[in-house]
């Protein structure tokens, strides 16, 4: 897949609740820009897809406009402990977000987070940590 034009989504955004784009080579952007319009999207795979440090604000980006997204696989990447950092803020931040939409909707926010096979070490581990912490002492 060298491209995903957003407009392919658009007649299906108000169903699409996966969305497998691992092993795709296609460009972080890009990606965004087709996800922003999936308000259902429960599940986003990234994996395999050489995401580095320097594309994890884009990534943060898909966390904080996805108010429905529980499950991100991004194993197999090029993930180090600064993109864990950004990472971590963006979960803190969707969890904020989402205990105001909680009543709306019924969101039970990000659960799972697959991230096996980059190098985020014991840096990386401890930023996510504690987002994870402050996630669950917000509940």
């Amino acid at each position: 897949l060298r491209s995903l034009d957003p407009s392919v989504l658009a007649g299906i955004k108000s169903s699409l609740v996966t969305l497998n784009l691992a092993n795709t080579d296609l460009p972080i952007s890009e990606t965004r820009d087709a996800v922003s319009q999936l308000d259902k999207l429960e599940v986003l795979c990234l994996g395999g897809n050489g995401i580095r440090d320097e594309s994890m604000d884009i990534v943060a980006d898909i966390i904080k406009t996805c108010p429905c997204l529980t499950r991100i696989d991004m194993r197999y990447n090029d993930i180090g402990p600064i993109g864990a950092k950004v990472l971590s803020r963006a979960i803190v931040e969707n969890e904020k977000a989402r205990i105001g939409r909680e009543a709306a909707n019924g969101s039970v926010g990000l659960t799972v987070l697959h991230l096996e096979g980059n190098k985020i070490g014991d840096e990386g581990c401890q930023y996510l940590a504690s987002a994870l912490s402050t996630r669950c002492a917000g509940r």
